[in-house]
């Protein structure tokens, strides 16, 4: 534990660097496990970016077996509501809470949000149809990444960076246009 601590306390931190925001949404699987989402949190942290999953295990425990008893979790019917002018009704799977968490991730102030499912899975199918009325009127980028078997690493790091560098450009030029105005 010391050995820990000492380790931790050498790490030098820059507490006015800008880091980048995403928020990450999803079917559960995809989401949790780092095989089937080819590393995809440790991909963006290599490029500064921070990263929030909008399911965690312990939450998706506490709201379907605990029925939300445990305080202080992110609670599904809150989630739900959030999604209710772009999706009213369960679509199966995940797919409302999707759309819930891409709302609550743009009013929180993030930068952006990806989109994690695998391939043929319905519910992430319908909201990724409505996930670009969500961005566009919440302005804020999204990308939908569907990963299956043929899903090659490079091709997805290709489009990480691709994706960090426009929501870098985004924020530079709100920045300029601040500043300016």
């Amino acid at each position: 534990m010391e050995k820990a601590g000492d380790a931790l306390r050498e790490i030098v931190v820059d507490n006015k660097r800008a880091v980048l925001k995403i928020g990450l949404v999803g079917e559960i699987y995809t989401l949790l496990e780092p095989f089937s989402n080819q590393n995809l949190e440790r991909s963006l942290g290599t490029l500064g970016v921070e990263t929030d999953r909008s399911v965690y295990l312990s939450e998706w425990v506490n709201n379907h077996l605990f029925g939300g008893l445990l305080k202080g979790e992110r609670r599904k019917n809150e989630v739900c509501a959030a999604a209710h002018p772009y999706l009213r009704h369960f679509v199966g799977g995940h797919g409302q809470e999707t759309i819930g968490s891409a709302v609550l991730y743009a009013k929180a102030g993030y930068n952006g949000l990806i989109q994690l499912f695998p391939f043929t899975c319905m519910p992430e199918i319908v909201a990724e149809s409505v996930l670009p009325d969500v961005s566009c009127d919440l302005n804020i980028p999204s990308l939908t990444l569907i990963m299956d078997e043929h899903s090659g690493e490079a091709g997805i790091q290709t489009r990480l960076e691709a994706f960090v560098d426009l929501l870098e450009q985004k924020r530079e030029t709100a920045l300029r246009e601040q500043s300016a105005g």
